[in-house]
This record gives C-alpha cells, sequence and structure tokens, in this order.
C-alpha cells in the first residue's frame, strides 16, 4: 500500500493496525481472536491505539468492527451464491467457505457485487472433498446469475430491415455474436433444477431435511442471460442449440454454423434444420445476438 508521504507515521501506523485486526477470522461463536497476526495480544495491543468508551474496552469496542466486517462479507457471500450456501448451511458455508476463500483472496474492491468472483477459482484450486465438483459446478452457476445481472447490453440484432430475399442472403453471411451476458452451461445432473428447489426453502432448512432428488439420466445444457426486463433468466437447451450457441459467442455466421453443424452428424443437423428459423426468432426475440464484437470469459 502506498500512502501519502505527508500523512503522519502514528495514523498510518494506526491504520495498518486497524486494517490487520478488523480481516483477522472471527473464532467460536463469532468472536474476535485472542492474539494478532504479530503474535500479541489483541486485548493488551487494542490499548496503544484505543481510547476506552464509558462502556466498553479498547478490545470490546475493536471487535465491534472485526465482527461488523466478517458479518457484512458473510451476508454478501451468502446472498450472491445462494445454492452453495444452502449445500453447507450458513455456519458450515461461513467456516469452510467463507473464512477460506476470504483469507486467500480478500476484498480488492469498493464494490461488494463482485466479492464472489474468485470463488469458482478458489475452488478448484483449494477444495478437495469428495463432492468437490458440484460444489464448484454450484459456484460457478451462483457466481455467473451475479455476473449476468450486472453485464451490460450491445446493441441488439434487429430482424425488421431483413424483409426480403436479398437482405436475408446477407446476413447469413455476417459474424454474429452472443450478448455478453449470455452464458452456457452444461453438466451430467440438473443443477439448475436443484438450485430453483433449493432456493425455496432458507439455507439451515437443508441442513436438517434431505436435498431434492438430483436428477442425473443425461447430459444437461443451459443458457443463462438477462432478459428484456433486466432480470436474470436461464432456460434448458438442447445439444444442436449448445453448438450454435457455442458458435456466435465465439463470433460466426449462421451460413458457417450450419456447415459447422454438418460436422456434427445427420441426426444433429437435421434437428437443426427443423427448427434452426425457430431458434434464430426466439434468440433474437430476447435480443441475445448482436452484430457487435463481444468478448466472452
Amino acid at each position: 500500500m502506498t500512502y501519502d508521504p505527508n500523512v503522519p507515521d502514528n495514523l498510518k501506523k494506526t491504520q495498518y493496525w486497524f486494517g490487520n485486526t478488523i480481516t483477522i477470522p472471527l473464532i467460536d461463536h463469532d468472536k474476535m481472536a485472542t492474539r494478532s497476526r504479530n503474535g500479541k495480544k489483541i486485548r493488551e495491543e487494542a490499548r496503544e491505539y484505543i481510547a476506552p468508551s464509558p462502556t466498553l474496552k479498547p478490545h470490546e469496542r475493536i471487535e465491534i468492527y472485526n465482527q461488523q466486517y466478517w458479518w457484512r462479507l458473510y451476508t454478501t457471500l451468502q446472498d450472491t451464491c445462494p445454492l452453495v450456501t444452502r449445500l453447507f448451511g450458513l455456519n458450515d458455508f461461513n467456516t469452510s467457505i467463507a473464512i477460506p476463500y476470504l483469507s486467500a483472496y480478500p476484498p480488492n474492491s469498493w464494490s461488494l457485487n463482485v466479492l464472489a468472483n474468485n470463488l469458482p477459482r478458489w475452488l478448484r484450486e483449494s477444495y478437495h472433498a469428495k463432492d468437490r465438483q458440484i460444489v464448484i459446478d454450484a459456484a460457478d452457476i451462483d457466481v455467473t446469475f451475479n455476473l449476468v445481472f450486472v453485464t451490460g447490453k450491445k446493441t441488439p440484432l434487429s430482424l425488421e430491415n431483413t424483409s426480403n430475399e436479398k437482405e436475408m442472403e446477407e446476413l447469413l453471411e455476417k459474424k454474429l455474436y452472443l450478448q455478453p451476458h449470455v452464458h452456457l452451461f452444461k453438466h451430467p445432473y440438473d443443477l439448475f433444477t436443484l438450485r430453483e428447489e433449493m432456493l425455496k426453502q432458507e439455507p439451515d432448512y437443508w441442513v436438517h431435511h434431505d436435498f431434492p432428488q438430483l436428477a442425473r439420466d443425461k447430459e444437461y445444457r443451459y443458457m443463462v442471460y438477462q432478459n428484456y426486463l433486466y432480470n436474470v433468466a436461464w432456460s434448458p437447451i438442447t445439444y444442436p442449440e449448445h453448438v450454435l450457441l457455442s458458435l456466435f459467442q465465439k463470433g460466426c455466421s449462421i451460413s458457417d454454423a450450419c456447415d459447422a453443424l454438418e460436422q456434427e452428424g445427420p441426426e444433429v443437423y437435421e434437428q437443426a434444420s427443423q427448427n434452426l428459423m425457430k431458434w434464430f426468432q426466439k434468440w433474437a426475440g430476447l435480443k441475445l445476438l448482436t452484430l457487435e464484437t463481444t468478448h466472452h470469459p
């Protein structure tokens, strides 16, 4: 961290101690840890920086800030990751996910909206329990729902001026892109339906009740996007739809997309041929396509 050279040394020292102390993880029963990061007793160290109030000792005063810091982060993560929170329950989520994640990836932005953005990455790096893949996939979905909500839109493709045959032919050769808020998923289980069912109950309900049945009978594919009301929506998609949308995600013309579908085999190509116009009109109607270049993570 850089400081204004005119800032008094004592103020810098106090700021550094305060920031270091309030970010120390809470211990049992949401109490402040007994020792600071340098091993000193916080009860004694706090006297050097904080005056007592009529009702609270110095270490009790800093404990309030310590608790408020972590409680705010807990709540933000729980709200941003509702499925992951329900897979663990509030207490286990805080101790098994929130604390180690935030210790590895402490907040570095004024906006709490981005707090969970690195959670899937941390899970891939550090979470190795037997339910690892489902937890990672759940975090990917939760974080994506949050990202989609705040992602901007490009100028949507309009079909209003493509009424004649020549204009349609020209459109077939133009490179199309998915809007930046559109995300595609595929899983060997129906995690989206599980999420919808689990969100009907509070997190700790699932600590004492069985989870809804997780369907695993096929490969499931989904699209998450921002609808015309700027709300996050999701819908299941077929394999051919997923192929086409993946091509548009990278940037592809309809003509080239059709050529690529031929490589997927006759069954997929026939299904796409029968439904292509319907799908294309649906995606255009939802304003999911654009002629402007977009970049997806």
